[in-house]
């Protein structure tokens, strides 16, 4: 994975990272804030909502991959970094397979780093999408 081109004030830009495999994990951590009631469920559930971008410019969803994670010796579990934080597992090829872009973002303190863009300077994300990428999540940890 090389450096992503960076706009004038160091944001990255979206792209395709062809460096990232299809079946590499890409771990979201995901904040009790988006845990719902569910009345068919005998307890929370997560919202769709878990699965959106920031608000920074190009609205890139963060992950982190977990293939260089684990080479590097760390528990994907681990990054969550606080125990109330739960973690979600996504794969790079079933986040493009629903039109998303996966690249990799180091940043100085996470070198792990990487975003998921949907379409450029789209804001949100479709909430369509999102709940697609909430149906192919594999939920490693619930938040508390």
């Amino acid at each position: 994975m090389g450096v992503p081109a960076s706009d004038e004030d160091g944001y990255a830009l979206p792209y395709d990272d062809p460096d990232i495999g299809d079946p590499e994990g890409l771990l979201r951590r995901i904040s009790a804030w988006f845990l719902v009631d569910d009345p068919k469920r005998a307890g929370p559930r997560l919202s769709s909502g878990a699965f959106s971008p920031a608000s920074t410019p190009y609205y890139g969803m963060s992950v982190d991959r977990e293939a260089p994670m684990l080479a590097d010796g760390h528990e994907p579990v681990a990054m969550a970094r606080e125990a109330r934080f739960g973690l979600a597992r996504l794969t790079a090829g079933g986040v493009r397979a629903t039109g998303f872009m996966v690249g990799g973002t180091p940043q100085p303190d996470n070198p792990y780093h990487a975003d998921v863009w949907w379409q450029a300077g789209q804001k949100n994300f479709p909430k369509k999408k999102q709940k697609a990428l909430l149906a192919q999540a594999e939920i490693l940890r619930m938040p508390r």
